[in-house]
């Protein structure tokens, strides 16, 4: 049996972290629907792609995928790293992109206070 390499497993990590945060808003998803509704008005972009399901699958599956790729093609070290580069960079804009879209519709309905 083949070992992984220190590379494949970090990459196998770090697609495995981008799975475990679109799970965890896939979670938080349905409550933060229901809040916005009670905004009666029309939601930032954003917010309105990051309230979708299939985005946040996405979002998680295809870094992994992607790892996961790599290691069974048993790409070059460099190619794995590009890929934990990719993957890291999901887990990090995954993040950012779920708190601007929350926080978003409350700045631009805060902004409309008089």
């Amino acid at each position: 049996m083949e070992r992984f390499r220190g590379v494949d497993i970090l990459g196998l990590m770090l697609g495995g972290l981008c799975l475990v945060e679109a799970v965890v808003g896939l979670a938080l998803q349905p409550g933060y629907r229901a809040m916005f509704n009670d905004f009666q008005t029309t939601l930032p972009l954003l917010t309105r792609v990051m309230l979708q399901p299939v985005t946040l699958v996405v979002a998680g599956v295809g870094p992994l995928l992607l790892i996961a790729e790599g290691v069974l093609k048993k790409r070059s070290e460099v190619a794995q790293v590009a890929r934990c580069v990719v993957a890291l960079c999901a887990v990090i804009g995954l993040v950012v992109a779920f708190v601007a879209a929350i926080y978003l519709p409350i700045f631009t309905l805060a902004g409309r206070i008089e």
